[in-house]
C-alpha cells in the first residue's frame, strides 16, 4: 500500500501513516556535542501497540515541515499498528524529527510522493510551528463546533516557564540569539494558551494547564544536564502530590495583572 501526500497539506498526516520508504539523515553542522538522534532512537525497542482494531491508540506527534513551514501531526498508533518495517523505519524517523530542535540537532528528510513525483521533506521539531498542540490552529480561530453534549477536558503540560521572566543577556551574538528565540517561543505559547482557553471557555471545555514556575532555578548549562533535570522532576512529583499540578486559566499578563491600563487621549 502506498501514501498519497499532497505538498503542503498539513492535514496528510491523518493519512501519512501507510508504508514508506527509509528517509535517509542529512549532514549538517551542528552547535551541540550530541549524537544524530536516529542513533539514539535505534537502540529502543520497537514500540508495542494492541492487536489491529477499529479504535487504535491514540498518539500525535507534531513535526514542522521547513520546506512548507507548516505543523504535520503524524497518527503513531496507526503507524505502529501497521507493523512493516517501513512503518517501524517511520515511526522511528517521525519520534527523531519531533526532538530535532533545530542547530543542535539535524534534521530529518522524510520521503514523500505528491502526483507521481518523489522528493524529500525536511522535517525537525514541531515546537518551531507548534510550541503547544492541543487543537488545529484552523478549528480555534474559526470557531469549530464540536457534536453536542460533547464534554471535552484540555490537559496542557508544558516543560517550560511560560511566565515572562528578567534576565540581563550577555552582548553577543550567541546570547542574544538565543534569547531572542526563547522569547519568540514564550510568546507563541502564551499566545496559544490564552487562544485554547478562550475556546474552551466558550465551548464549555474542562482547561486544564501546568508549567514550571517562574521562580523554579533554571538550568546552568545549555545541554542536557543530570541534577537539573532530576531536581526538575522532584519539583513535578511534588507539585502532583500536594494536589497543586493543574491551573484552570493561563498566567496573566503581567503588564495586565499590575494594574496598568490604556487611557484614551481626546483629539
Amino acid at each position: 500500500m502506498k501514501s498519497r501526500i499532497r505538498g503542503g497539506d498539513a492535514a496528510r498526516a491523518a493519512v501519512a501513516t501507510t508504508e514508506r520508504l527509509p528517509v535517509t539523515l542529512q549532514a549538517t553542522d551542528l552547535v551541540g556535542p550530541f549524537q544524530p538522534l536516529p542513533e539514539v532512537i535505534l537502540r529502543k525497542k520497537p514500540p508495542r501497540v494492541r492487536k489491529p482494531s477499529a479504535r487504535h491508540d491514540v498518539i500525535h506527534a507534531p513535526t514542522t515541515d521547513l520546506d512548507t513551514q507548516r505543523t504535520a501531526i503524524w497518527d503513531m498508533g496507526r503507524i505502529a499498528e501497521i507493523r512493516t518495517a517501513q512503518a517501524l523505519s517511520l515511526f522511528r524517523d517521525v519520534m527523531a524529527a519531533s526532538a530535532s530542535i533545530p542547530v543542535v540537532f539535524p534534521p530529518m528528510m522524510i520521503n514523500a510522493e505528491a502526483n507521481g513525483n518523489h522528493f524529500q521533506e525536511m522535517h525537525v521539531d514541531g515546537g518551531v510551528t507548534a510550541p503547544v498542540l492541543t487543537l488545529p490552529e484552523a478549528f480555534i480561530l474559526r470557531n469549530g463546533a464540536f457534536v453536542r453534549g460533547v464534554r471535552i477536558n484540555i490537559y496542557i503540560l508544558i516543560n517550560n516557564k511560560v511566565e515572562r521572566d528578567f534576565q540581563l543577556v550577555p552582548n553577543s551574538t550567541i546570547d542574544i540569539a538565543a534569547r531572542a528565540s526563547a522569547s519568540v517561543t514564550k510568546t507563541q505559547t502564551r499566545s496559544i494558551l490564552y487562544e485554547t482557553f478562550d475556546f474552551a471557555r466558550r465551548n464549555n471545555f474542562g482547561f486544564n494547564l501546568t508549567y514550571i514556575d517562574k521562580g523554579f532555578p533554571s538550568s546552568v548549562s545549555s545541554g542536557f544536564e543530570t541534577s537539573y533535570m532530576r531536581s526538575l522532576y522532584q519539583y513535578g512529583y511534588d507539585k502532583a502530590k500536594i494536589g497543586n499540578f493543574w491551573v484552570k486559566v493561563p498566567p496573566p499578563d503581567d503588564v495586565l495583572s499590575s494594574g496598568f491600563r490604556l487611557k484614551s487621549s481626546a483629539m
